[in-house]
């Protein structure tokens, strides 16, 4: 009896312990649990308004705030139209996340460390406002001295050749005594394995157990190390060329556009040079270089080397249908050409094409043109072109081609029709990687022929004679774009220097005129920049601007014939100023006549904004830009007369639709200034703005940027 009683009590008490006590610890638990909950909803209500950063002063606001996740909430027109128009235009928005806080601390605290400074420290806080629903964030930064670079130390190079290693440290990026950068370290890591690439060793790595930056924090200094895995020496060996469609016609003509020959140390940039060249010459499809590196068994192990080929058909007819902003203005038209891509053998190529482009689509006859005007149509502007040339692919080393060319160019503007007949000679040689020169002598035979009725009273009395010159000219020109249609980062820039008159001047005095025709005597200078910036690294937004300057001087003053049309200077137009037509713009008397001097700058921010939109309407959006732009420039009958007061200034909005022949183009540009107005009507705001201003923009198609 007292043992069930023992038992009973025993059972009470376990079931008071088993569904008693942990009913409040349960409570608390759910307590907990929605306090946290409750917290939680709190913290997302608080919304982050400011970032702003303290105690940083060797690294700017701007570049940290580059470097955070944590952003700022939009404006609230920004959240309106998320919330009630379209999530796609708008953005939500921000609330303070102390997860992301806490990452974004540890990023910050890396970049700090990539710049040299290995004892910063990143903290936060948060001030919330007045209205409890939202908050600044500082990140609290003690950036500590930056420490710089004791000592240099590149090891795993035994054996490399000596000359090579010499290189290797007289040029290294990382330098005793400057504060230590991960940008300028690796970039010593790449230097390096492409010095070694290119020196035979096509298997060289980093050897990143072995790699370290050692960190002194007494005395703030670093010793870098960067140790490399050789892989082994190796050669270019036996070179077999191989077509897709059986032998290659000519396999000499690919060897001598090789850059390496057999038992030469392995170089990635010959490689890729070669694979360059053989693609020049235009007669392959496709070019590929292809090899199989064998295990290092030995020292300078031989690479076979398979070069495979696609050739093109060896004889082409090709119609042209044309879209073009030549002379900066929209050209439609055709074309019909022939090539012969291996003309007496030596991949030398034959090339006879015909041309026909037209600007003026509207207030034109074609049906009189066609049967009875011809290019003698008062309201027509069009250029005809027939051209022979011939194309040697390679002039002493295979740098360097050739081409001579014949052409006849029938011109036709408003006023009058122009004909030119040209014997051109050209050299191209590469200078380097993204450097060409170009050598050029033609005689030309110029000549003007009225339509228009005033055209004598247009025109200088030399103007309208035939002329017979000889015109020699340079040009040098860098192109370091990254895209040839779309560039969104890089630089092309360029100069060209030409000379007339001197060869006809010396078989004059040697008692052989050229024919009896005067000739013009002058001195022309080109120079032109363009410059891209992907001002946020995503193709977002690219600002792009251009800087053009040209100028020509007569250089004799006993000669008084003037530098021929199609040699002078032209403003107006879609690739110009666009507030002006081509060709309508310019401190001369008539434009249209051109003038010896020209300044142009050019400033567009090609916006790429509506991408985020996708296709809701079939419209893919992410091939769509909205560009601003704004121009500025002139021309001017000498070089002398150049004044900053008479430059026109144009502005506008642009849209662009990519597609695989380059980007289709619309421009609007209104006149902010026309240096030719009345003194109280020359700014745009001192005249009507719809009625003056925009009645009087002007609509610029195209094909391909305008700059």
């Amino acid at each position: 009896m007292g043992v069930r009683k023992s038992i009973c009590l025993w059972r009470m008490v376990f079931l008071f312990f088993a569904f008693c006590v942990p009913v409040p610890i349960l409570q608390g638990a759910l307590l907990s649990e929605r306090l946290r909950e409750s917290s939680n909803e709190v913290q997302k209500r608080l919304e982050i308004v400011e970032i702003k950063f303290a105690g940083n002063s060797e690294i700017s606001s701007k570049l940290l705030r580059s470097r955070i996740l944590t952003g700022v909430s939009p404006s609230a027109i920004s959240q309106f139209i998320y919330k009630h128009i379209s999530e796609r235009l708008g953005s939500p928005p921000v609330f303070y996340d102390p997860y992301t806080a806490g990452a974004d601390i540890a990023r910050l605290e890396n970049f700090y460390r990539d710049h040299g400074f290995f004892s910063a420290r990143v903290d936060t806080t948060t001030t919330v406002l007045s209205d409890g629903e939202s908050l600044v964030l500082t990140f609290r930064i003690s950036e500590g001295p930056r420490f710089v670079i004791d000592s240099v130390r590149f090891a795993g190079l035994s054996g490399v050749d000596s000359a090579l290693l010499v290189q290797i440290n007289s040029q290294a990026l990382m330098r005793v005594g400057e504060p230590f950068t991960a940008e300028v370290y690796n970039g010593d890591r790449n230097r390096i394995i492409t010095l070694l690439a290119n020196h035979g060793y096509p298997n060289a790595s980093i050897d990143s157990k072995n790699s370290q930056v050692l960190i002194d924090s007494v005395r703030h200094k670093v010793i870098p190390t960067i140790t490399f895995s050789l892989g082994g020496q190796y050669t270019f060996g036996d070179i077999q060329i191989k077509g897709t469609h059986g032998p290659v016609r000519d396999e000499a003509v690919v060897f001598r556009q090789l850059d390496f020959h057999p038992g030469e140390l392995y170089s990635r940039q010959k490689l890729d040079n070669s694979e360059r060249n053989l693609n020049r010459l235009g007669i392959f499809e496709s070019v590929r270089i292809e090899m199989n590196i064998p295990s290092p068994e030995s020292v300078l192990v031989p690479i076979p080397i398979t070069i495979q080929l696609q050739p093109r058909p060896l004889n082409e007819l090709t119609p042209e249908l044309l879209a073009n902003d030549e002379n900066n203005a929209f050209n439609l038209g055709i074309g019909l050409g022939y090539s012969n891509l291996d003309f007496i053998g030596g991949a030398r190529r034959l090339t006879l094409r015909g041309r026909f482009r037209v600007q003026s689509l509207t207030h034109v006859n074609f049906g009189r043109v066609i049967t009875k005007t011809g290019f003698r149509e008062p309201n027509l502007v069009a250029n005809a072109e027939l051209t022979l040339q011939l194309t040697q692919p390679y002039v002493f080393s295979n740098r360097t081609s050739g081409n001579w060319s014949l052409t006849a160019t029938a011109d036709k503007q408003l006023p009058y029709l122009q004909t030119i007949f040209r014997n051109r000679i050209g050299i191209v040689n590469q200078r380097a990687t993204y450097t060409f020169a170009f050598l050029d002598w033609s005689l030309e035979r110029v000549s003007l022929d009225s339509v228009s009725p005033d055209f004598r009273s247009l025109t200088l009395a030399e103007e309208d004679k035939p002329q017979f010159n000889s015109i020699l000219s340079f040009t040098l020109q860098r192109d370091k774009t990254n895209d040839v249609f779309s560039p969104s980062t890089g630089f092309f820039n360029s100069g060209a220097i030409e000379e007339a008159g001197l060869f006809p001047l010396l078989l004059k005095k040697l008692g052989l005129p050229m024919g009896g025709l005067p000739f013009s005597q002058y001195a022309k200078v080109i120079l032109l920049g363009r410059w891209y910036k992907d001002l946020w690294g995503n193709r977002l937004g690219i600002f792009a601007w251009k800087i053009k300057l040209g100028a020509a001087v007569l250089l004799a003053h006993s000669n008084t014939t003037p530098i021929p049309l199609n040699r002078r200077f032209f403003a107006g137009g879609s690739g110009s100023v666009r507030g002006w037509r081509t060709r309508e713009l310019g401190a001369v008397a008539k434009p249209e006549f051109g003038g010896n001097a020209l300044l142009e700058m050019n400033f567009e921010l090609r916006w790429n904004g509506l991408r985020k939109l996708g296709s809701p309407i079939g419209i893919p959006f992410e091939h769509v830009w909205l560009v601003p732009f704004l121009d500025a420039g002139n021309i001017w009958a000498t070089p002398g007369d150049i004044k900053p007061s008479q430059l026109a200034v144009a502005s506008g909005i642009g849209f662009r639709y990519d597609t695989i022949a380059g980007p289709l183009r619309i421009d609007y540009g209104i006149r902010i200034y026309d240096p030719k107005g009345l003194s109280e009507h020359q700014w745009f705001f001192q005249q009507r703005f719809f009625s003056d201003v925009l009645a009087h923009g002007v609509i610029h198609f195209g094909l391909g940027h305008a700059f």
